[in-house]
């Protein structure tokens, strides 16, 4: 009877194999699904620094398809200063307002020599057209002949003359200031190329050190062929002068003001030509004016 009732010793490991290999595979296939899961994870993980990545490059660097140099640029901030507000008194009478003015400015682009004084010959044009006289600073320096001032030198296309408004020695301060010409004086000259950036004490011999060296505005120096006249050449160095003076923030992306207090009409043809004028942009500040009493 006990012989009987007991299992059979081989059926006994059968039942305990078939066990063993059923949770083995059951085992296997939990691991195969958390593999699986793991390297879902780990895709999951790389795209999404992937994507972080270059998210981030586009707003540190920006990207620039484009291989005109006139689209050329560097990300930068714009100073806009705020109207102030108007002041009235007790009966609400105005006694001082802020008027706006607009004025038309440059920033830098990483235009080519060539392409800036094109630009600014053209701008020039349009001041003249719209009766918006500009003043150059360079004017204080360097000049024409008294019989051409008041001359439009846009319409002259006949060879100028030209002289300095200064003393010689504020022009020799002037010529070899580091941040301006850097020119040297001639004694002190010593290499070939310290000779060829001496001192021009002929107001004339220096305006060809600007138009071929300096602001490189004629390229071709030994052909005679020129691209501009005297006048349009010298109005392109009163622009070029003006943003040399301002060469700090010019470089830096800061717009450089080349006219104040333009029309509404000119305002709104550069609005509406922009894409002829790389880098002129119209700027609004405001000037405080006090009722009368």
């Amino acid at each position: 009877m006990s012989d009987q009732s007991m299992p059979d010793d081989r059926g006994v490991l059968s039942f305990l194999r078939g066990r063993t290999r059923k949770r083995s595979s059951e085992g296997g296939r939990s691991r195969s699904s958390q593999n699986r899961y793991l390297i879902l994870s780990i895709l999951i993980i790389l795209a999404f620094m992937v994507m972080l990545l270059r998210t981030s490059s586009l707003q540190l660097f920006g990207e620039f398809d484009a291989s005109s140099p006139e689209t050329w640029g560097s990300v930068g901030s714009i100073v806009i200063p705020a109207p102030r507000g108007d002041v009235v008194d007790r009966n609400g009478l105005p006694l001082a307002v802020s008027e706006t003015l607009q004025g038309v400015a440059l920033v830098n682009t990483g235009m080519t020599e060539a392409s800036i004084n094109r630009t600014l010959l053209d701008l020039a044009r349009l001041f003249s057209e719209y009766g918006c006289a500009f003043e150059s600073p360079l004017l204080n320096w360097l000049d024409v002949e008294a019989s051409f001032r008041g001359v439009d030198l846009l319409e002259k296309d006949t060879s100028l003359r030209f002289v300095f408004r200064k003393p010689y020695d504020s022009i020799v301060r002037w010529q070899t200031d580091r941040d301006l010409f850097n020119l040297i004086e001639e004694d002190k000259a010593v290499t070939y190329y310290e000779k060829q950036r001496i001192v021009r004490e002929d107001p004339n011999d220096f305006f060809y050190y600007l138009l071929y060296d300096f602001f490189n505005i004629e390229p071709d120096r030994t052909s005679g062929s020129r691209l501009y006249s005297d006048g349009e050449a010298f109005v392109i160095m009163q622009l070029r002068y003006l943003l040399l003076e301002q060469n700090w923030n010019f470089v830096s992306g800061q717009p450089v003001l080349l006219v104040d207090n333009v029309s509404s009409e000119l305002a709104a043809y550069f609005t509406e030509q922009n894409y002829r004028f790389p880098g002129v942009i119209i700027v609004r500040h405001y000037k405080r004016r006090y009722t009368d009493d």
